[in-house]
């Protein structure tokens, strides 16, 4: 659980969960909210 909670933690995860919480998404629909290189 320890593990779970520190990946959470991190920012971009934290938005990354934020987003699927609110129901299925792309992987380009996700990528399309974060600067990628």
């Amino acid at each position: 659980m320890i593990d779970a909670l520190s990946a959470a933690a991190e920012p971009t995860r934290r938005r990354l969960l934020q987003l699927l919480a609110t129901g299925p998404r792309t992987v380009s629909e996700l990528a399309e909210q974060f600067t990628v290189t």
